[in-house]
């Protein structure tokens, strides 16, 4: 039995060890409530801390430092590390990239674009420092001519790069279920795209990069172009992409943030490609200082550590509009033709096609040297008219020019034949006139007719050369001078007398299409060669392409002239006809701009298909230039050839008659014109001129 004492102590106990027992829970529930605080606390403090600017470590700590920029520490070859820090350092935003292939464009390009997204991470909110609402994505964009280009030539490259990186690994990474596109936190997103302008289109683009940007479209008379003349899509583009990045982040005094990079980057190909034209607009604004452009060019060997090739050296120089490339071996005779190249550089009088370049190569490329175009392109970095020359000596056009007092057949050539002999170089032919000294006039039977002074009864053979109306159009007209002996090879490779025809080219005529219409007017092509047998010239032959061949050749055929179609795009024949002339001294022209402008960057291209064994291959200009004068000229050299085999040195009886008829009949029409203003019959002068105009 208890007593209450015992009771007592008992009730006593129990309290105690409930009074412990809630102290102890107490205890416990403030200890998590404490730590639950803490962690709260934290969580505040680092969502405070992402939300605040952090001083970024700088371009030089960041570019050598493996934790922040990964492999590219040490693959950076120095000097375009320095380009690097100066790039970031004096606040460039627009970087051209140029010159040769394989001195490390791309990868300086992935440093830039990885120093834009470290950048980007260490800003709390990088859409209130831009000014952007808190949910847009700011964009990083690589390019390249098509989609998969665009993302096997750089994205993957920088998609590898940044997930292998320390600092973007477990500091900044991007989501790793996500291929087509790098999606960073803090929204920002680089994705990658092909030539298009709309590409980047209600995006707020911070970085871009334009890779193989020369190599982009560019196609005449295109109906995406705006002027509805030539598109070019690397030009549109970096309209648009000015156009984003100057409305979106440009400050108020003009300048970037210095994430903001627009770059340009391409190996060397023509010397219009974008790349060209880009560094000769930013110089010629002067924006190639700090805050606005940075431009460089290298060769293969130029950006590399001293030691890289041993120190022996040949020279290459670049060709000039009448000297093709060559390889100098004399360091005197390098050093006089580098002395020529400064001088014609800096004097501002000396035609651009003029100006070459005089590079010093290590002896270990002397092998890789052997296809020259080629390697001056790729390795030396410096633009060329054509990857595979089709005159490869251009020391032949000059000799080919005929210059007034040089004797032929043992007389000298006057000067009216050494001159353009139209008063205008392209021309509609709404308004051109033909310089009569080239023509004698003489009477026949009482009638004024003129003859040309240069071998007139010697049938003349023309070409015309029609694309499309609201293309340019080439017109030649050329001639059989007589005989000349070569030395031809036989099939066993012995050497052995014979004779060519010497081609005489009469003129050469680019035309283009009128303002008013945008097309080419037929009727005025059919009355310049009514016009020239006017002058007496025995036209034996017209031919033209297969393109609006029946609007040209029916009439001509219908006033009595032979026609016929030739095409110089499907057989290489009459180019290579023209270029053996060349090489045997037996073709002579005069000074036509448009014309050397064309024949001096056409290209050998081969194409796919196979014949005979053989791979095919075609005379082709370059991307958004002409051949059309050049296809007339070959055309011509080709009937001349075709007919002197057959002996034909002078026009058939029955074409004679043609031409003394139409010299009679242009001497009655000239009659006529001058009665009817002796009368004061004005409607009739009218009539008479709008019946010429058409003939």
């Amino acid at each position: 039995m208890r007593t209450p004492a015992t009771v007592n102590s008992m009730f006593s106990a129990s309290a105690k060890l409930t009074r412990n027992v809630f102290d102890s829970l107490s205890g416990q529930i403030e200890l998590r409530q404490r730590q639950a605080d803490t962690e709260e606390a934290t969580k505040l403090d680092s969502e405070r801390r992402k939300k605040e600017d952090r001083a970024p470590i700088s371009p030089r700590e960041w570019i050598t430092n493996p934790y922040f920029s990964g492999s590219i520490a040490e693959s950076l070859y120095p000097k375009l590390r320095d380009a690097f820090c100066r790039i970031y350092e004096e606040q460039y935003h627009e970087i051209v990239l140029g010159g040769a292939t394989r001195y490390g464009k791309t990868t300086l390009a992935l440093a830039l674009n990885g120093y834009s997204c470290y950048l980007i991470s260490c800003m709390g909110m990088p859409q209130k420092n831009f000014r952007l609402m808190e949910q847009s994505p700011i964009l990083m964009m690589n390019m390249n001519v098509t989609i998969p280009k665009a993302r096997l030539a750089y994205f993957t490259k920088f998609s590898s790069w940044i997930r292998s990186t320390p600092y973007f690994k477990q500091e900044f990474p991007p989501q790793s279920n996500v291929t087509r596109e790098l999606r960073f936190p803090k929204n920002l997103r680089c994705r990658f795209a092909g030539a298009a302008v709309g590409a980047a289109e209600s995006e707020d683009l911070l970085f871009f990069v334009g890779d193989e940007v020369n190599l982009y479209d560019v196609v005449e008379n295109s109906k995406r172009a705006i002027d509805g003349i030539r598109y070019d899509a690397a030009e549109l583009i970096e309209s648009a992409v000015s156009r984003r990045m100057n409305g979106t982040y440009m400050r108020a005094d003009g300048s970037f943030p210095d994430c903001c990079k627009m770059i340009w980057l391409c190996k060397e190909t023509y010397p219009n490609s974008f790349i060209r034209k880009r560094i000769k607009e930013m110089r010629r604004l002067g924006f190639e200082r700090p805050g606005h452009c940075y431009i460089l060019e290298s060769s293969e060997w130029g950006v590399k550590p001293e030691g890289t090739y041993e120190p022996k050296y040949f020279w290459i120089r670049t060709a000039s509009r009448m000297m093709s490339a060559r390889i100098i071996d004399d360091p005197v005779e390098a050093k006089a033709e580098e002395t020529e190249a400064l001088r014609r550089e800096t004097d501002p009088a000396t035609p651009e096609d003029e100006i070459f370049k005089i590079f010093q190569v290590p002896e270990a490329h002397r092998k890789a040297s052997r296809h020259l175009e080629v390697f001056i392109r790729d390795m030396c970095g410096y633009p060329t008219e054509a990857i595979s020359l089709y005159l490869k000596d251009r020391q032949l056009l000059d000799k080919a020019i005929r210059v007034h007092g040089h004797r032929f057949n043992e007389k000298p050539v006057p000067l009216a034949l050494c001159e353009h002999p139209f008063n205008e170089t392209v021309s509609d032919l709404s308004r051109i006139t033909f310089n009569m000294n080239f023509c004698e006039r003489k009477f026949i039977d009482g009638f004024p007719v003129s003859r040309p002074i240069m071998n007139p009864h010697t049938v003349r053979y023309i070409h015309i050369d029609a694309g499309l109306t609201t293309d340019p159009m080439g017109i030649a007209m050329g001639h059989q001078a007589g005989w000349k002996r070569v030395i031809r090879y036989d099939h066993q490779g012995q050497p052995a007398d014979d004779t060519a025809p010497f081609i005489w080219i009469d003129f050469m005529l680019r035309v283009v299409p009128e303002v008013e219409t945008g097309q080419i007017n037929f009727a005025h092509v059919r009355r310049l060669v009514h016009s020239l047998s006017g002058a007496g010239f025995l036209i034996g032959k017209i031919t033209m392409d297969s393109y609006q061949h029946v609007a040209l050749s029916q009439p001509f055929t219908e006033s009595g002239y032979e026609t016929e179609i030739v095409s110089v795009d499907k057989t290489t024949d009459p180019y290579d006809f023209k270029l053996k002339a060349y090489q045997e001294g037996r073709i002579s022209f005069y000074n036509y701009e448009p014309y050397l402008e064309e024949v001096s960057q056409l290209e050998v291209i081969a194409s796919d298909n196979i014949r005979n064994g053989k791979r095919d291959v075609k005379i082709d200009h370059r991307p958004g230039e002409k051949k059309d004068v050049s296809d007339a000229v070959a055309a011509v050299c080709w009937q001349i050839e075709q007919n002197a085999t057959r002996r034909i040195a002078c026009a058939p009886e029955s074409v004679q008659h043609v031409q003394v008829d139409a010299a009679v009949e242009q001497f009655n029409r000239q009659r006529s014109l001058f009665d009817a203003f002796e009368k004061g019959d004005f409607e009739s002068m009218m009539a008479m001129r709008v019946d010429d105009m058409y003939r």
